[in-house]
């Protein structure tokens, strides 16, 4: 009997533990899943952001010269191309990485193109489309909007509509989104720029399974250009947090709030789901 008493203890005791243990560590595949889902997209199109605002801050005689000092995700293959607007036609200007694509030195691979339409004067605003642009073998497909609103520092308001992510697999997943960028350059050193997505910011759409999505920035995201460097090539937020909410057909399924820290060059974020946190390291598909 002792030892039949003392098997039910050691049951028991397991059992609050495996309980204990799930109540503190709430995330399970699904959720973690979900955060790298997030973090994968967002950091897609802010990388091409970034790229975009080197460019747009450029001087024309730049783009004769080597554009690895421009921008290291250019390289020696990468053309740009400017055609000036004729009659009613607006100012373009074309990023053509290539059919066979463009490596940068944080193993990135682009390929395609991005046409960027301007607004007045290249540095006011301009329309981004894109013409069989992968990375990485995602195709991104979209338009952004991107309007200088301040000059000093750099802050532009950013519109993407019709926003798709195509993994090689075929899923997809669509992206709408509205926020205002911060950018803080160093022409010198361009590993030492900084960019921030203020609070407020939102994003929404369709993940790969179908599911809706929607995010708000609730401190502001703040994006290192040195953490982006190896050997870290961390392409996603370190300090700032965003609330995620996915929704399934029958309702709101969970609300997550993310913490992405306070600034080191890793991939640990803390989410917290009904009051409970855990952290997790964040893997790039």
């Amino acid at each position: 009997m002792k030892s039949i008493y003392s098997g039910s203890i050691l049951a028991v005791t397991l059992m609050l533990s495996v309980s204990c243990s799930e109540d503190i560590n709430p995330l399970n595949t699904a959720e973690t899943t979900d955060v790298n889902f997030e973090t994968s997209v967002e950091s897609t199109f802010e990388d091409i952001d970034g790229l975009l605002s080197s460019v747009s801050f450029a001087g024309d005689a730049n783009f004769s010269s080597r554009l690895e000092g421009l921008d290291d995700r250019f390289c020696s293959s990468t053309v740009v191309s400017i055609r000036n607007k004729v009659k009613s036609n607006a100012d373009t200007l074309t990023i053509n990485f290539g059919s066979e694509g463009c490596t940068d030195p944080k193993g990135n691979v682009r390929k395609g193109m991005i046409i960027m339409t301007f607004v007045g004067d290249k540095k006011l605003g301009h329309t981004t489309t894109f013409k069989d642009f992968y990375m990485n073998a995602k195709k991104i497909e979209g338009t952004r909007t991107i309007e200088l609103t301040k000059l000093v520092p750099p802050t532009f308001s950013i519109l993407l509509e019709g926003g798709k992510v195509t993994w090689p697999d075929g899923t997809y997943a669509t992206r709408e989104a509205s926020h205002t960028r911060v950018w803080i350059p160093d022409f010198q050193v361009p590993s030492n720029s900084t960019y921030t997505i203020k609070q407020g910011g939102t994003a929404s759409g369709l993940k790969r399974d179908g599911k809706e999505y929607a995010t708000e920035v609730t401190k502001d995201l703040i994006f290192k250009r040195s953490c982006m460097e190896p050997p870290t090539k961390i392409s996603m937020p370190v300090e700032g947090t965003k609330v995620f909410t996915v929704t399934a057909q029958t309702g709101v399924e969970k609300v997550m709030t993310v913490d992405f820290g306070s600034g080191a060059c890793d991939k640990v974020i803390t989410v917290t789901i009904d009051g409970q946190s855990k952290e997790i390291t964040v893997g790039q598909d």
